[in-house]
């Protein structure tokens, strides 16, 4: 099965970047996947010992492709992926959780962020000791947020920026 042409993956550079300031070490840890496209970091987390990795893929053909390439690794029984916008899906009776670790990387738009963390806050998805990692397009401003999610850090890797939001 081919790859979806309209993905943007996470690149290697800024995938080892960010697995390296996570720590290497994702033993026990449930991890949530939103945007998951090619599914590159919940499946980084699932090889450093995560418990679980749950996906969120709009597009039906991509999570199917998600689906085969977990069973392909050996990580079946340790992945769910669902399909659905994250828009509507974004509370955790249907997902689950809390999670020690959750990866966003919508589309770029630099409206998205402020809302998504917000959301992501309000549905409770993220554990108290957990960590929202958002990726977007370094040019654009973080989101400034009020609520319980804190940035505490920023990362850039040339056209790209990773924020990390944790509890206050």
């Amino acid at each position: 099965m081919s790859q979806d042409p309209a993905l943007r993956p996470t690149s290697d550079r800024v995938r080892e970047a960010l697995f390296n300031i996570l720590g290497q070490d994702f033993s026990e840890l449930l991890v949530l996947d939103l945007y998951a496209g090619t599914g590159a970091l919940g499946f980084e987390a699932l090889s450093r010992g995560a418990r679980k990795a749950v996906f969120v893929e709009a597009n039906p053909r991509t999570a199917t492709i998600l689906r085969a390439a977990a069973e392909e690794l050996g990580v079946g029984a340790e992945s769910r992926v669902i399909v659905s916008r994250v828009d509507d899906i974004l509370d955790r009776e249907r997902l689950g959780g809390p999670y020690d670790v959750v990866f966003a990387d919508p589309p770029y738009d630099a409206d998205v962020e402020g809302g998504l963390v917000s959301r992501i806050a309000a549905a409770e998805l993220v554990a108290r000791l957990g960590t929202l990692v958002v990726e977007r397009e370094g040019k654009a401003a973080a989101a400034i947020i009020d609520g319980p999610l804190e940035l505490v850090r920023t990362a850039r890797y040339g056209r790209t920026a990773l924020d990390f939001f944790k509890y206050r």
